[in-house]
């Protein structure tokens, strides 16, 4: 049996092999195979592997991140311009790392949510203004 999973916006295909008890999970875009003794460790080696993957690259999906974090929060009349950045920024990322476009780009879109997260979290020490419910008084 054959289980499509969506692992942080990447899909794999899982299988069981029943003659070794491990999980096997399949992901085409980015060219890896990993495997877990059972299904939790199978989704902690995913998240593994795809942080390894990325440490190949020499910190390049800080570079990217920061330029899909400037695109996203983008005032709307600049979206076609920023967007036009970031396709030529993974294309050239992509040239200089030798990683083909359809496996760097789902690597870094896959791990950016926990580097805007990190990024938001800077900028709200204190969000609620002074005498609101939450806020100091």
């Amino acid at each position: 049996m054959t289980v499509l999973l969506n692992q942080r916006g990447v899909q794999w295909q899982v299988l069981r092999d029943r003659r070794a008890g491990a999980w096997v999970a399949v992901c085409d875009a980015l060219q890896l195979t990993v495997q877990g003794e059972s299904w939790g460790r199978l989704l902690e080696s995913i998240d593994d592997t795809v942080v390894l993957l990325l440490k190949d690259l020499n910190g390049l999906p800080g570079h990217l991140w920061q330029k899909l974090f400037d695109l996203e929060f983008c005032a709307p009349g600049e979206k076609a311009a920023r967007e036009r950045v970031m396709d030529t920024a993974f294309t050239e990322a992509s040239r200089r790392t030798n990683t083909p476009l359809y496996v760097l780009k789902p690597a870094v879109l896959k791990t950016y949510p926990l580097y805007r997260l990190g990024r938001l979290d800077e900028g709200t020490a204190c969000t609620v203004p002074p005498g609101r419910k939450g806020g100091h008084t």
